[in-house]
């Protein structure tokens, strides 16, 4: 029997439950999301998704399910809301058609994925979350690192202000692969401090090489998306930044034809001045830009590696 629930949802939440298993999982309509009512437990409980014996239950923001007296007087009241936004809810109900598969990956790169300057240092981070539970995806994202800032759930990652690629080919070399930190995607965005050091683009070409080999000899079959790099305010360090994004088509090219996936993002948008903090660093505007191009690419990556349908 199809597992009923009533969480007076909207319907886009609607649409992402039953995009996930519609013969497993049924949506009904009255209202804003509230705490399941006592028929919905029992309907639970008769599907063997909950524990009998218990007599209520609702979803917590974490997505899980939990024992809740009170919230049987909550259901009264139409200002009480769960707090579940659509990507929760799409998680919960996949919990549910047991059809979720954690995907790990990292966020490699400099200052621009540390996001310095922006609101609690998330940058793009965690707008990349947020597209990617939008994809209505059976997927659990989680998010690996040797860094540790910003909000959760992407509180871990690869982002280190300064970072040349030569010393992010070793930090996935010391810490990532086999008996250590492991991973499923790679999102690498690097390459501005080359500029800055006035790299030029053959030297950066054969030094990205040497960091997706890196990549690949840590995690062979990780799906990998490669950014391409945003316009700069110093015209010197911008002009590299084109000759750099032109060598990366050969480099990537190069990559796959060798059985690696991966996939070189496409252009995000960003102006200069209007979508930077400092002619460098995206702010929020320009990180809003960055998210579904950065999704695209992570679930281009999984999919080109065959971890994604």
């Amino acid at each position: 029997m199809p597992v009923k629930l009533i969480y007076n949802p909207s319907p886009a939440d609607i649409a992402i439950a039953n995009h996930l298993d519609p013969a497993a999982v049924g949506i009904a309509v009255n209202g804003g999301i509230h705490g399941m009512t006592p028929s919905n437990w029992a309907a639970l409980c008769a599907a063997g998704v909950a524990v009998a014996g218990c007599t209520y239950q609702e979803i917590d923001p974490a997505c899980n399910l939990r024992v809740s007296v009170a919230a049987q007087a909550r259901d009264a009241d139409p200002t009480y809301t769960t707090g579940l936004d659509a990507g929760q809810l799409s998680h919960f109900v996949g919990k549910l058609a047991g059809s979720l598969q954690t995907l790990s990956g990292v966020f490699a790169g400099d200052s621009i994925t540390f996001g310095l300057g922006t609101p609690n240092s998330d940058g793009f981070r965690v707008l990349t979350n947020t597209n990617l539970l939008a994809r209505e995806l059976r997927a659990q994202w989680a998010y690996v690192g040797t860094q540790a800032s910003g909000s959760v759930p992407t509180t871990l990652h690869n982002g280190i202000s300064g970072r040349r690629t030569a010393q992010l080919s070793a930090d996935i070399a010391a810490g990532y692969g086999s008996g250590k930190i492991r991973f499923q995607w790679i999102r690498v965005e690097i390459g501005t401090n080359d500029a800055i050091d006035g790299m030029d683009a053959a030297t950066y070409a054969a030094t990205f090489a040497t960091l997706l080999s890196t990549i690949k000899t840590a995690e062979p079959a990780a799906g990998v998306s490669v950014a391409r790099h945003i316009p700069d305010v110093s015209a010197p360090v911008q002009a590299l930044l084109v000759q750099y994004n032109a060598a990366l088509t050969g480099v990537i090219a190069t990559a796959v034809s060798g059985g690696q996936f991966v996939i070189f993002e496409a252009d995000a948008g960003l102006i200069n001045p209007t979508d930077y903090i400092d002619g460098r660093h995206p702010n929020q505007q320009g990180c809003a830009k960055i998210a579904p191009v950065a999704a695209d690419g992570i679930v281009a990556a999984l999919t080109l590696a065959g971890t994604l349908p």
